[in-house]
């Protein structure tokens, strides 16, 4: 009778041992869509400032229309779009290349 509870009993402590790990590694994996997802976001950040650089570079005093501050601040928005969706068309990679470094040098730390 002892026998079968002991036995029970460590049935019992494996499978929660085992639903533990199932947790960590679903929490793991939550954390994981979260680093990529800032990664993505700097990204994003970092082709946005590509973007005004290469803007920057172009002649403004030859444009036939001159739309002011208005155009600037819709340029801005423009340019800050465009940016999100080049890094999320994963082209450039450098999310990925954050990613994994990040990933790294926490393994490092465990």
């Amino acid at each position: 009778m002892i026998n079968k509870i002991n036995s029970q009993h460590i049935k019992t402590q494996n499978q929660i041992k085992i639903l533990k790990e199932k947790v960590g590694e679903i929490n793991q994996s939550k954390n994981d869509n979260k680093l990529y997802e800032a990664a993505l976001e700097f990204e994003a950040i970092f082709i946005n400032q590509m973007l005004k650089s290469m803007k920057n570079t172009l002649n403004k005093e030859n444009n036939l229309i001159n739309g002011g501050q208005t155009e600037e601040i819709f340029e801005d928005m423009i340019y800050s779009e465009r940016a999100k969706q080049i890094a999320k068309s994963k082209n450039f990679r450098l999310a990925d290349v954050i990613y994994n470094q990040i990933k790294i040098t926490n393994n490092l730390r465990k």
